[in-house]
């Protein structure tokens, strides 16, 4: 033991454990404190592991609502859904998805095709859930948030969007004073996001101009070989007629074409 610090067992015991308590001593400072006893520092490590992990969780919801995810939509993963009739092989596909993602990021997509209620946007959310729960979060910062009960995220691993809110929040801001600055904000997001989920594409609007914008966000994913995941009610040669040939091509060379012949059970299925 070093002359600078020295230690002593008291004649107190531990009330909890009843081990003898030790104090230690800083000459230079002249100060003597307790040293904690084994069932202490258990105490503490098991509260910083509850506090770490409260903070990831924390995290980790602040990031499901910065990633465009509904207040329903977060609640769907994989482990709360069973399959029903028709949607064995797209869950599958969704599940694979995962695995390949968790080694490649610039793996391939997925593009569900499927009547309304088949489950296409149940799937992509849950896949969206669980690449935020796979998101890596330092102990250090998930402790601080922990200890504060922050909710912040400043960043998120996925975007979520339907393509109609998507093309009217742009058409919004495109068309404010300034407003093409703000709206190259939105798409520059959705451009970079290291995974994409375009929800219902093909149900807005069809005109040059919606298509262009979809186009820029593809065709920069594409280039860039980032994944994206989409859902459409449409055929593929209907989606290729509402969204422009050049769009649909790529979005064919990027994702797996994954068919979904689920009946609507909209009431029970959530999607």
């Amino acid at each position: 033991m070093s002359e600078a610090f020295t230690e002593r067992i008291s004649g107190e015991k531990c009330p909890e454990c009843g081990e003898f308590i030790r104090y230690g001593y800083i000459a230079a400072m002249k100060q003597e404190f307790p040293i904690a006893c084994s069932c202490q520092t258990e105490k503490q490590a098991k509260q910083r592991e509850q506090t770490i992990a409260k903070g990831k969780e924390n995290i980790r919801n602040s990031m499901r609502v910065l990633s465009g995810l509904k207040s329903r939509q977060r609640g769907f993963f994989f482990g709360r859904i069973t399959p029903r009739a028709g949607q064995e092989k797209a869950y599958k596909a969704a599940v694979d998805f995962i695995q390949r993602y968790s080694k490649d990021r610039h793996t391939a997509g997925l593009m569900f095709c499927g009547s309304v209620g088949s489950g296409k946007t149940l799937l992509s959310a849950a896949v969206a859930n669980a690449v935020i729960d796979m998101y890596p979060i330092e102990d250090d910062e998930a402790q601080r948030v922990g200890e504060t009960a922050e909710h912040a995220a400043y960043y998120t691993p996925v975007r979520f969007t339907s393509s109609v809110e998507l093309l009217e929040q742009i058409r919004a801001l495109f068309n404010k004073n300034g407003g093409e600055e703000s709206s190259q904000v939105i798409i520059n997001r959705l451009k970079k996001a290291p995974l994409l989920i375009l929800d219902d594409l093909g149900a807005e609007k069809p005109s040059e101009w919606a298509n262009e914008r979809i186009f820029e966000i593809v065709d920069h994913r594409y280039n860039e070989s980032l994944p994206v995941i989409v859902t459409t009610n449409a055929t593929p040669g209907e989606l290729k007629n509402q969204i422009g040939e050049r769009s649909f091509d790529r979005l064919r060379e990027m994702c797996e074409l994954v068919p979904l012949a689920a009946k609507s059970q909209r009431k029970t299925a959530g999607a």
